[in-house]
């Protein structure tokens, strides 16, 4: 028998949770469009999404911490 709470952290703030999973999904899309783009997309473009992605997975690392309860703060 295997413990539940191994696998997965304990959700202790669910309204962070839930940013995440919003979060998750933010991401995943600007990921497709920046791996779909093609030789159309201008290189402001692409380096605008590059550093939105970035400030997205950051947030999401955020929101992760909240949810599981952690409360050190972020490596740099």
């Amino acid at each position: 028998m295997t413990n539940p709470h191994i696998d997965q952290p304990r959700i202790v703030d669910e309204a962070a949770n839930a940013e995440r999973i919003a979060l998750d999904q933010q991401i995943r899309t600007l990921t497709d469009k920046l791996s779909m783009g093609g030789p159309s997309i201008r290189l402001e473009e692409h380096r605008q999404g590059l550093l939105k992605l970035q400030q997205l997975q950051e947030e999401r690392g955020d929101a992760f911490r909240r949810s599981v309860g952690w409360t050190g703060t972020r490596q740099v």
